[in-house]
């Protein structure tokens, strides 16, 4: 069974507690960035990147897996496993995920990044066991506990000065702000994938709008949103103020 989309919520979870680690680096050496959208294929699509650290050191690229239980794969196979007691499902591997994420950093960046290394970072939570047979070359795997000390590693020599680091932040943070209406493009896809019987009684998602979407889905679930505190997005108009709404009640529900 391959790990679907339904997992998404805690994954997001897996990334506010990666966020909350960062804080820890020191803010006068780091410039942490989080949810970033790369455009790729001449804006048509972006790729999305869980967590940036910019340093003299270079640029780290963060993939953050909130799984449970045993993992297992290797640098080269296109799927890793993930084995809870009797259940065993698998993933795409984060590392070619991860990979993918950093090229299309470095076509974004151009020749600000030029002879920049970039560190590919994939991070477990808390509740894995990391069981691989052989050492990874091209990413450091490790679980949350770890991160904090792997950025730090005192033997990697400064390559950019404090001036370039704030051209590449200044070049990187634009793309924080289209986060929102992303948010509402991913939820479409976890509504029709792990909601089959919704999306069965519900033709209509299909050429639905996705901020709609996510209003719909939230039909019928008005004491949870009432009990959050969450606005009450049902009685919102305007498609672009549903998707600015819906991503601050995700933001208050499941990522803080």
């Amino acid at each position: 069974m391959v790990v679907s989309n339904s997992a998404s919520f805690k994954g997001k979870i897996g990334e506010k507690k990666v966020k909350n680690t960062l804080k820890r680096l020191n803010h006068e050496l780091y410039i942490s960035i989080h949810d970033l959208y790369i455009p790729i294929e001449n804006g048509k699509k972006t790729s999305q990147v869980d967590h940036l650290v910019l340093s003299q050191t270079g640029i780290y690229v963060i993939e953050t897996k909130n799984y449970k239980g045993w993992i297992t794969g290797s640098e080269q196979s296109q799927y890793w496993n993930q084995t809870n007691y009797k259940r065993k499902d698998k993933f795409n591997n984060p590392i070619w995920q991860n990979y993918g994420h950093i090229q299309a950093l470095k076509s974004y960046l151009g020749d600000l990044v030029e002879n920049v290394p970039f560190f590919s970072i994939i991070v477990f939570g808390d509740q894995s066991e990391l069981k691989f047979k052989s050492e990874f070359k091209n990413a450091s795997v490790i679980k949350r506990n770890r991160l904090i000390g792997v950025i730090n590693d005192s033997s990697k020599p400064n390559i950019l000065s404090q001036q370039q680091l704030r051209k590449i932040q200044h070049k990187i943070e634009p793309l924080v702000n289209i986060s929102n209406v992303e948010k509402i493009k991913w939820l479409k896809i976890i509504v029709m994938k792990s909601d089959p019987l919704y999306h069965k009684k519900n033709k209509a998602l299909k050429i639905m709008s996705a901020p709609d979407v996510a209003i719909r889905w939230l039909k019928g679930k008005e004491n949870m949103v009432n009990s959050k505190g969450a606005v009450n997005i049902l009685n919102v108009n305007s498609l672009h103020k549903k998707a600015e709404v819906f991503s601050a009640f995700l933001n208050k529900v499941y990522f803080n």
